[in-house]
Order: C-alpha cells, then structure tokens, then sequence
C-alpha cells in the first residue's frame, strides 16, 4: 500500500514537474518580441527623423542656392561697364558658394546704336567646406536684360533743331567739333535744317561748316533722343533743380528742370542737364556767365544772354520739343560770346550712369534648366 501511495505521489511530482517546464521559457520569447518591437520603432523614428532633418537641411541649402543665384544674377549686371560679348562667362565668389553667370544675345538690332537684348543665366551653388568640393545643393535663375549703352549719337557739337542767322544773332558763336579731350574722331561743328548758313563765321569740325539734315523734325529724330519719355515723366534724374549744386560741381549728375523759362546764372556745373522750355543764361544786366560740361538738352531755344561767356565742354542739342508738335524759337545769342566745344570725355562721364544692363519688366524666370 505503502508503495502504490509513494508511485502515485512520484507520478503526481512528475506531471508537477512536465507543468512547470512547460511554462518555464515564454516570458523570454516574449520579451524578445516585445525588444524587436519596440528597436522597430525606435529605428523608424530615428529613420523619419534623419529624414526630416536631411529634407530642411536639402531646402535650407536650396533657399541659399536661390540666394546665391539671384545674388550672381544682380553682382553680374549691376558690375558692367562694357557691353558683354555673346557667350561671356563670369565666375562670382559669394559668402557660401559662388554662382557662375553666362550672357547669351538673343536679339542684335542692326541698328548699332540700339539696345541689345540678352539672356543672363545665374547658377548658383551650395559649398560646405567640410564636405569637400561637391554642391550640396544648385539653382538656376535667368532674366532678360537690355544692354543701354548710355550715349547719343554725336551729329554735332551743337544740334539745333531751328537755326536761323538772319537777324546775325549769330555772329558771338564759336562752335568746335573737334574732340576737346582727343579720344574720339572730330565731328560736324554744327548741325541743323536745310537751308542754315552763318553770315559771321564757319564752325570747326569734320566736315568744316554747318552739315543740313533736312527738315526740322527729321533733324530732330535723327538725334535718337527719347524725348516724349522724357517729358512724359519715364527719366528720374538725380536732380530737379540748380539751387543745391556746388559751384564749380565735377560729380557728374543728372538735372532735369520742367520750366517754360529756365534763367540759369552764374553757374558752373557737369553732368547731364535737361531743360523742357528755353535755356536763358543771362539778362544783359550785369556781369554774368554760364559753364557746363557735359551734355546739355533744351527743349525750346538757347538764349545765350550771359554779358562773359555762355560755354559748353560736350554736346548741345537745343529745339527737342519739335518731337511733340511744337516749332521751336530760332536760337538767340545777342551779341554775346557762346563756345560750344565738343568734348567725348565729358559725354561719357555724364552718361555713365545710364550705361549698362536693365532687366526687362515681368522677364525673370527660376528654374531656367528645366525649360
């Protein structure tokens, strides 16, 4: 009896045992899933957070690559003191990369004297010094531009649209076509309408004498200036008045007086000088005299009244208001001594600042690669 009990209670362990042998081991499987679970996790936001950070650090470096572009775009067209060749090519340094530039011509007028119009591609590129050579990242932009050459066309030391020396008004001018400065060829000491002629002397130049261009308003075209813009409001000068320029100013400015009748005395100045109505140097009162270099423009005509000296170092161009309809006033110099020499130099530092590249309104394009 005493056996059968021990056999049982050996069986009954046994099978005690075998339960808890099973269930010994699956509190550790499961623990490894629940690791492999949660290492899943942690590695895919690890993964989706490298990935944010790779996709800002990718447009940061495409917001500076834009930036760098446009800033190539800008340095480039603003640098220019020269027409750029076709095809020009300039590599420019800039605080996180550089950007390289090409200026291709898309349209050459066979007018010489007309604006030229270009396509200036900017590529800007991303450079990280620690990580070598290579981009991080690169952007094209391109704009449209025309090249002004910021200057006239040379007629004449002195053009006047409306010149008439019948009533020998004349006879205290001395006009020279010669360049003053000897950088540029001699020209036409004067220029005017059929039919113009001096009784009291022969204007210097190349050719020597007045050169007649047919009538007023061909005259007045051939001169190339856009006066309606002018008067229309389209040039902003630095100036608009003579009342704050130094005497004896050499900075080279831009004037641009809107008067029916300019009175200027006493003054010597440079630059570029507009006048809308008539030019009136003096008042025959006292002693008084009037000197510019550079260009002088005159809507209506030149009243060379200064009792010293009316003088021009550059161009004059006098009658412009014949390109809006109107006849202008024959020029009147009174018996007062008026020099007009031609100077090229003057010329073109009154016209440099007009001379460059100027984007073209709403010609602007991103991305110019993709198209």
């Amino acid at each position: 009896m005493v056996a059968v009990l021990e056999s049982g209670i050996a069986k009954n362990m046994r099978f005690s045992s075998n339960g808890r042998d099973h269930n010994r081991g699956f509190a550790i499987p499961l623990m490894l899933l629940l690791l492999a679970v949660l290492t899943a996790m942690l590695s895919s936001a690890f993964i989706r957070v490298s990935a944010d950070r790779r996709m800002a650090a990718s447009s940061e470096a495409s917001v500076t690559a834009l930036a760098l572009a446009q800033s190539g775009l800008q340095n480039y067209m603003g640098s220019l003191t020269s027409r750029p060749a076709d095809g020009d090519s300039v590599r420019i340094n800039l605080t996180g990369g550089f950007a390289e530039v090409v200026a291709r011509v898309v349209q050459r007028p066979i007018d010489t004297m007309a604006n030229q119009t270009f396509i200036i591609r900017s590529t800007g590129y991303v450079i990280e010094p620690s990580q070598g050579a290579v981009p991080l990242a690169l952007r094209t932009v391109a704009s449209f531009a025309q090249w002004h050459p910021g200057s006239l066309r040379t007629l004449a030391a002195f053009t006047g649209i409306r010149i008439d020396d019948d009533s020998n008004d004349l006879d205290s001018l001395w006009v020279y076509g010669d360049d003053q400065c000897g950088a540029a060829v001699s020209i036409p000491g004067v220029r005017s309408q059929n039919g113009t002629s001096f009784s009291a002397f022969n204007p210097d130049g190349s050719p020597r004498g007045v050169v007649e261009f047919g009538s007023q308003m061909e005259v007045a075209e051939a001169t190339g200036i856009l006066w309606q813009e002018i008067i229309a409001g389209d040039f902003e000068p630095d100036y608009y008045s003579l009342d704050l320029m130094p005497h004896g100013d050499t900075t080279f400015q831009s004037y641009l007086i809107d008067d029916v009748e300019f009175d200027v005395k006493n003054v010597k100045g440079s630059g570029l000088l507009i006048v809308t109505g008539e030019l009136d140097t003096g008042d025959d009162s006292s002693f008084e005299y009037f000197e510019w270099d550079g260009v002088v423009l005159v809507g209506e005509e030149l009243e060379a009244s200064a009792i010293d000296s009316t003088v021009v170092r550059g161009l004059l161009v006098t009658g412009l208001n014949r390109l809006l309809g109107v006849s202008p006033d024959d020029q009147e110099i009174r018996q007062r001594p008026t020099y007009v020499y031609y100077n090229s130099c003057n010329v073109s530092r009154a016209l440099a600042r007009y001379r460059g590249l100027a984007p073209l309104t709403n010609a602007w394009v991103d991305n110019w690669a993709m198209y």
